[in-house]
């Protein structure tokens, strides 16, 4: 059990493999806004990561006052199959210079678990769990993770205090993969800066177009395999309101070229626009007729959130694991927020999203509800106060953290 005598005596010490200023990926803007959370409750809070270390190690000092280090990724010539043990001896190497037993180890990968067992074994841990590689084996988006891997994502659960899942889903994924005593794995939704995305001034050149009379909608994340925004495309090009669509598509990744040439195939050239990456795509999101989140895999979905506090409508997969392990249906209220398309099938999306072009009146009320929505049910402080509560009483609070159903 995970306690401590006195709230404001907790240290917490999150372990990343990329941080700050990297607030692209769920995990990273996770971490991020977790910090800057729990350093305006008073508590103590630092940062282990991977990303940026100019050298072998860097000490970096973070807005808020944030503590950093920023260690060197695992780059020797080993073994492939070495590589998990690597890292996992790398990261407690640095860990054991700064371990201390007060401190409450919050990881989010499993070599960084073991390697706080092996650095300080009284410290607490809890495995903040974001995916199963072998569940992302299975929906096709990585190669099957090898016997090392495997093996760290048995071991990591068992040696953590406490486990979080950002879903239900991820859950299910979780005690597939291993036999877990009941209770240990809690399910702590992610927040949204509402705020930030509330007010967003729409874009211009969006709302130009949307006066004149094109629907609009519009994808923001990672350009890779598993975000799925392939099907998206297929699904524009069997749209019957096809002409006056212009798909939006925000974001880098390295299955750009290859969206790009499909784009020229199915063509719709005319009628996708890639904006690349953005730093501030709240505007373009607050214009947006709807946001469209294809993936073939997804733990959360916290674009899903932003688009619910600007007022816009959200289109997604029905979770149907596992064969769809997705788990957006979690965050939005079918028929209320947004529409779901049966998983993976193209014919469906593309009916939704007719049925959406079709219909500014029901866009309208679908983004006022998921406004009220998400700013009832979803906060990075409901999280964060999630995560005190897990370290002081083992249970999270729970009336702070729903999760739609």
């Amino acid at each position: 059990m995970i306690r401590c005598a006195e709230p404001r005596e907790v240290a917490i010490q999150w372990q990343s493999r990329r941080f700050y200023p990297d607030l692209y990926g769920g995990l990273e803007v996770q971490g991020w806004e977790l910090a800057r959370v729990w350093r305006q409750l008073g508590r103590h809070v630092s940062v282990i990561t991977e990303n940026y270390p100019d050298g072998p190690f860097r000490m970096d000092t973070l807005p808020d006052g944030i503590p950093c280090l920023r260690i060197s990724p695992v780059r020797r010539a080993w073994p492939w199959s070495s590589l998990p043990w690597l890292r996992t001896l790398h990261w407690a190497r640095f860990q054991r210079r700064l371990a201390q037993p007060h401190q409450v180890v919050i990881a989010s990968y499993p070599e960084c678990v073991i390697a706080s067992r092996l650095a300080c074994p009284r410290r607490p841990v809890i495995y903040n769990c974001v995916a199963v590689s072998a569940a992302l084996a299975a929906a096709g988006v990585v190669p099957r993770p090898g016997g090392p891997q495997q093996a760290l994502e048995r071991l990591a659960p068992v040696l953590a205090d406490r486990v979080t899942v950002t879903s239900r889903m991820v859950k299910r994924q979780l005690l597939d993969l291993v036999n877990l005593p009941p209770g240990k794995i809690h399910v702590l939704p992610n927040g949204v800066d509402f705020d930030r995305s509330s007010r967003a001034r729409p874009d211009g050149d969006l709302l130009e177009l949307r006066s004149r009379g094109f629907f609009v909608p519009i994808y923001i994340g990672r350009l890779s395999v598993e975000k799925g925004v392939d099907l998206a495309l297929r699904a524009v090009a069997r749209m019957a309101h096809r002409a006056r669509t212009r798909f939006i598509i925000v974001g880098e990744g390295p299955h750009e070229p290859a969206l790009r040439r499909l784009a020229r195939q199915l063509d719709l050239t005319r009628n996708v626009v890639f904006l690349g990456k953005l730093d501030h795509p709240e505007g373009r999101l607050a214009a947006a007729d709807a946001l469209v989140l294809p993936s073939r895999y997804e733990s959360f979905g916290i674009v899903l959130l932003e688009a619910m506090a600007a007022g816009v409508p959200t289109l997604t997969w029905r979770t149907d694991y596992p064969r769809a392990p997705v788990a957006c249906s979690e965050i939005i209220v079918e028929g209320r927020t947004g529409l779901c398309a049966d998983a993976f099938d193209i014919d469906d999306l593309a009916r939704k999203l007719d049925f959406l072009a079709e219909r500014p009146d029901l866009r309208r009320r679908f983004g006022q509800a998921g406004r009220a929505h998400c700013r009832n049910n979803y906060s990075w402080v409901a999280r964060a106060t999630g995560f005190l509560n897990l370290i002081q009483t083992g249970e999270p609070i729970s009336q702070t953290c729903p999760v739609s159903r």
